[in-house]
Order: C-alpha cells, then structure tokens, then sequence
C-alpha cells in the first residue's frame, strides 16, 4: 500500500517533504508547489493513523522503529482533542486567511508542533541505529532465502510457483499467537492433503499493517511434473480458499497473487507461475522482485516476550543429490524452519 503509516513516515524523514508540509501549515508554501500532491494525500490520513495507533497492543509486541516513534510522539505530544477536528486541516493544510476558520488555529498549532517532535524522533541516532539493525537482519533472510530457491530448483528444473497472501478480514483484531497456529495448521496440510500434491518448499513472512491487522506473504513451491502449469491461478485459488474456509472459518481472508498478475502484469516479469531453471530472465524476477519484496523490513511485529521469534520463514532446506551410493532414504517432513538457528517449529 502506498497510503500506510510507513509511508508517511518515511516522508516525514525527509527534510524537504517536511518543511513543505510545515509550509502549507504555516502558509509559506503554495498549494501548486510540484510534488505537494502526494504529500497532501498522505497528510489527510493522518487521523486516521492516530486512531489506530490508539489500539496498537505496545504492552506485549513490538513494532517497526518508525511507528515505536509515532507512538512515542503521540504519548509526548497527544492531540488536544477528538482527532475529528483534525480531519479538515489534514484534508486542506493549506493555511487560509479566513477569519471564519481562525479558531482551529490552535489545532494548526498542535499539528505543526507534532511534525516537529515527529521529524526529529524519526532522525534521532536510537531509531537509525534500530533501522540499520532490521535492514541488516532483512538482508541475511534474503540471501537465506535466495539459497533456498536455488537449491530448490537445483532438485527440480521446472516448478509452478504460487504465490498467496493470507490473513484475516479487517477488525478482527487476532492474536499474533493464534496466527502462527493458524499458519501452522496450514503448513500441515501442505504435507498431507491431495490439494497439495507435489509440494517441494514454501517462504513465508509474518507482517502487520495498520489497515490490514497480521498478514503473512507465501511463496509455494510444486513440482511441475505433478502439477498442471497452466491452472496455476486455480491453484491458488484452491488453496486460498482452504485457508479461508477450512483453517480460519469465519473472519479469513486471502489475496491470490496469481490470479492477479495474470490479470495486470506479465507472469514472466512477475516471476510466479510456470517457472524453469533454464528460463533465468523469470528465475530472476522470482528471486529480486517477488522474494525482495517479501524480504523488506517492512510492517515488523515481534512479541516482546519472544524476541527471537522471525518473522520470514521457509521449509526445511533439501538436501542436493551426491554421488554416495546406497538405498535413498526416506524424506523427512518438511517443516518451517527459522533462518538463523535452523530449529524447526512443530508442526
């Protein structure tokens, strides 16, 4: 989404996007100045972002480091009133000369002594530090999860490559806990059920936004000699609905990315679908455009009392053929694995 907290957080880092929006509170920026559009539409969101962040449970999770800031800055700075009244600064911050609108002057006021707190809190040294610290741990999952696919495909030239978004209907309001039992439950199902056939590996990557409460981004494998290429989209649909149907029952909610693509954009630049080893245009969309998206450091969540819990996971990692001769042994379960101990997860 391009109209998260996230992304009018990361416009408040920058010094010119800041002090424009400062100038249209202040009247020192004109409306028809370039790029102020966008600006504006992230602006007029903004009560809304105060309002849910009033039901961020910070008690027990915790958050990306530019929203740990926006809450800090809300509890130093609270709005001075209902956030309704924000709403028609917000929507037109452009400052008017109207005497008949002079007493939200001082909501004007507030809106501009937030910025400046939130401005300065998004730069401090502690939130860089936690930045660069999410980034590197981001950036050793994608490499995990590149050597992954490699290997997968390593075993197994041609596969068809689903892609899925799972979750839950907005205000639903679920536990993290429950989520992972929920996805747990769907990681069995990959091994035992016929919808599943030909399963070879899966990526998956636990996130929360503020519009769309825990989500989690999948990548599955299947072998393509066991699986029909072409009914990919189908496929996914399949699944989506087991999880919807099956798994959560009442409130769930599923995104197939597949179907999508296939709608929108080409599957070749979208890297999912009928994917082959040989095809390295398409193998490398799969790695540095789908896997790079899913590995962002993006919509953290973490509970607070397990801090080694991560959140970008993957099947057990197969093991590549040798010349060692004997009888082959029997496949273990594949399991969701976390990336830094290699411990596997019940499941």
């Amino acid at each position: 989404m391009r109209d998260s907290l996230e992304d009018f957080l990361n416009t408040m880092k920058d010094m010119n996007q800041y002090n424009q929006l400062q100038g249209l509170l202040t009247g020192n920026v004109l409306e028809g100045t370039p790029h102020v559009f966008p600006l504006k539409k992230l602006f007029a969101l903004l009560p809304r972002y105060i309002n849910d962040t009033v039901y961020l449970d910070t008690t027990n999770y915790h958050y990306s480091p530019e929203v740990e800031a926006f809450v800090y800055c809300l509890r130093e700075c609270p709005p001075p009133m209902d956030t309704i009244f924000l709403e028609p600064i917000c929507k037109r911050p452009i400052r008017s000369q109207s005497k008949a609108i002079s007493n939200i002057d001082p909501l004007r006021d507030y809106l501009s002594d937030f910025l400046s707190l939130l401005h300065t809190k998004l730069l401090s040294r502690q939130v860089k530090l936690a930045l660069v610290a999410q980034r590197k741990q981001a950036n050793r999952g994608f490499k995990e999860m590149k050597r992954y696919i490699d290997t997968l495909f390593s075993l197994c030239a041609n596969q068809v490559v689903i892609r899925l978004d799972l979750g839950y209907t907005s205000g639903s309001n679920i536990a993290l806990e429950r989520f992972e039992r929920d996805l747990t439950r769907f990681n069995e199902a990959m091994h035992t059920l016929p919808l599943f056939n030909g399963y070879k590996g899966h990526i998956l990557k636990i996130e929360f936004g503020l519009t769309r409460g825990l989500h989690a981004h999948t990548l599955l494998f299947f072998d393509g000699s066991k699986r029909k290429g072409s009914s990919h989209a189908y496929l996914a649909r399949l699944m989506g609905e087991y999880w919807m149907n099956i798994i959560v029952k009442t409130n769930g909610y599923y995104w197939n990315v597949n179907d999508s693509e296939a709608r929108y954009e080409s599957l070749d630049a979208s890297g999912i679908g009928i994917v082959n080893a040989g095809d390295t245009v398409k193998l490398d969309n799969l790695k540095e455009r789908v896997l790079a998206y899913l590995c962002r450091g993006k919509q953290h969540i973490k509970p607070r009392n397990k801090p080694k819990m991560r959140l970008i996971r993957r099947g057990e990692m197969p093991i590549p053929k040798d010349k060692k001769r004997g009888a082959p042994r029997k496949r273990a379960v594949t399991c969701m694995t976390n990336i830094d101990d290699f411990s596997v997860l019940n499941c």
